[in-house]
């Protein structure tokens, strides 16, 4: 569809790039403009031969492309080199988790022609070799990247490992702060000293705060 002043054309696939799910913090933001994308739809009119208007920066910007993150995806991951078999499984991934399933199983389809794909730089085990020193290993329970499950089945097949769960969303911690797992981080780094078996932290801030909080951040 064609919203705002000047006209902009929204896509399917730009609606899901409005909300971050790895960062809880940009929830709130993202779901105000999704709303403003559904009421809009309503009574605008589908462009599907418009374009958008080019974007002009005002400067150069930083070269901000793939390869690094490809550079270590595919040389350690090693995923197929057949299309065919990316297609099989983003219609798994699509039955699974719907259109964000699709859309991260495309992600690493750019690996199929990567020169560095499958190259003997990868760890392919033991995992469960007993290490001079715990490793200390966070879980977040809602984590829309990583499940939870996936923490658990590290933490058991690591031979020396200790899961701190925190219960909250978004990927990984250092995203997603809470105080009281930053804590015991720091008491680890400094000391080797896990936490508790079955200690469980929360997040510091929540996905959509109440009118309260809200209000009370607000200057004036």
């Amino acid at each position: 569809m064609t919203t705002g002043r000047p006209p902009q054309t929204v896509t399917y696939a730009d609606a899901f790039e409005v909300v971050d799910l790895t960062d809880v913090s940009s929830w709130q933001q993202g779901a105000v403009q999704l709303q403003q994308l559904w009421a809009a739809s309503a009574s605008a009119p589908a462009a599907a031969s418009a374009s958008r208007p080019p974007a002009t920066p005002a400067a150069a910007l930083p070269y901000t492309g793939d390869e690094q993150t490809l550079a270590v995806g595919c040389s350690d991951d090693a995923p197929p080199r057949n299309v065919n078999a990316y297609r099989a499984a983003a219609k798994l991934a699509k039955a699974r988790s719907g259109e964000f399933g699709v859309a991260d199983v495309w992600g690493d389809e750019s690996c199929a022609k990567w020169p560095g794909n499958g190259t003997g730089d990868q760890y392919k085990g033991p995992w469960n070799r007993r290490t001079a020193n715990p490793i200390l290993l966070i879980g977040i329970t809602g984590d829309a990247v990583l499940r939870y499950r996936d923490d658990l089945a590290m933490a058991h097949d690591l031979a020396r490992a200790r899961l701190l769960t925190v219960r909250g969303y978004g990927h990984t911690e250092i995203s997603n702060p809470s105080t009281c797992a930053t804590n015991y981080e720091l008491r680890y780094l400094q000391t080797g000293t896990v936490p508790r078996a079955g200690t469980v932290c929360r997040q510091d801030g929540t996905p959509f705060p109440a009118r309260s909080q809200i209000s009370s951040r607000r200057p004036g």
